[in-house]
């Protein structure tokens, strides 16, 4: 997709390319596309997948955009800004041509160390990343973990942090539909019909994240509350559980989908808390996602939850034996007007609009 704003005499050219299926992770340009202002000649490209079409139509916007007189090789005097807001195998590439063609480069790091899991992959990752970096006059990251990873390195000057905002925030849904997914509609009725307190775990499912591990807790408890799985992969966990999907009422339910944000907050409004064990977490955007609807948070203590630590619905346990021993034997669900509470704290604290500003303001660095 492609979009201009009039701009006859615009000091500045701004392209922003979004290579990803994420809806997590596109919203970022979204919200900086959305507080640009009219003298910015903008050229935005989104792609869900990579493909021979989508690499040739960002070079083509690069080469056009370039403030360099080929003829010449003398500048213009504008400012030709390359927002480069997802991670690709393309991301190198393209900061390098944008960069010697005099585009100054601005890369939102999403995951500054990734994910655990097969080595191969994560050492690519970390490669291509820092690559990307190297040509990169300002690198966005989402978390305080991040800048105190980069503190002392040849990039921390470049560093600059915003924080994490929801897919469910009222912001983006003005055009979302709120219907959930028919396929998963009995599960929905199912959760809301079964026993509280209610427990919801949500997003795809990884050996980090150690949903079998919550999984086999919640079973040896015998607890009497109701503990449901949304997101793909999660079916993976029927094989260690006699697990039925034949009984209406389940006290374990597995809803293996990638699931919308309809689908999400259908399931949310039925629920009492999340329970978050990772491995290892820089950030989390289940953690930010359940802020926004307004669920409690029963989780590990992680450095990069420091700064919402004062959120009314937060359980920090340096254990895991701690936290399973209060989620299933002694949580008793979410006391009234705690949900009320919770959302205030996201909204206070997570706008939309002021992260979108925020990133307008990294923009106006380089200018």
């Amino acid at each position: 997709m492609t979009k201009r704003f009039d701009s006859p005499l615009a000091s500045v050219r701004l392209a922003v390319f979004c290579l990803t299926k994420w809806p997590s992770i596109s919203v970022y340009p979204q919200l900086l596309v959305d507080s640009v202002p009219n003298n910015f000649d903008c050229s935005i490209l989104f792609a869900s997948r990579p493909s021979y079409c989508f690499l040739v139509r960002c070079l083509e916007v690069v080469f056009q955009g370039s403030p360099i007189h080929f003829h010449s090789f003398k500048f213009e005097r504008f400012n030709s800004i390359l927002v480069i807001s997802s991670f690709s195998l393309f991301s190198p590439f393209l900061a390098a041509i944008a960069k010697m063609l005099g585009w100054k480069v601005l890369y939102y790091l999403h995951d500054f160390k990734a994910h655990p899991g097969f080595w191969l992959k994560s050492m690519i990752t970390d490669i291509f990343n820092y690559i990307t970096c190297l040509f990169s006059d300002r690198i966005i990251v989402f978390s305080s973990a991040a800048v105190s990873y980069f503190a002392g390195s040849m990039f921390a000057s470049r560093i600059r942090p915003t924080t994490l905002v929801s897919i469910s925030d009222d912001y983006f849904l003005h055009s979302a539909s709120v219907t959930p997914d028919h396929s998963i509609s009995p599960s929905i009725e199912s959760f809301a019909a079964s026993s509280a307190p209610r427990f919801l775990v949500f997003g795809r499912s990884a050996s980090y994240k150690r949903h079998r591990l919550i999984q086999l807790h919640y079973l040896r408890s015998k607890a009497k509350s109701t503990l449901c799985f949304l997101g793909s992969g999660v079916s993976a966990l029927a094989s260690c559980c006699n697990y039925s999907t034949d009984s209406s009422v389940s006290r374990l339910l597995l809803i293996d989908v990638n699931y919308s944000i309809s689908d999400l907050l259908s399931l949310s409004r039925h629920a009492d808390a999340v329970i978050i064990c990772h491995s290892e977490m820089t950030q989390s955007g289940v953690f930010v996602d359940a802020m926004c609807l307004g669920l409690d948070i029963l989780s590990l203590k992680y450095d990069a939850l420091s700064s919402y630590e004062s959120y009314p619905g937060l359980h920090l346990f340096e254990s895991e034996s701690d936290l399973f021993h209060f989620a299933f034997e002694r949580y008793g669900g979410m006391p009234y007007g705690r949900r009320l509470s919770n959302k205030e704290f996201y909204a206070n604290k997570l706008s939309p609009r002021s992260v979108g500003l925020s990133l307008l303001s990294f923009i106006n660095e380089l200018c």
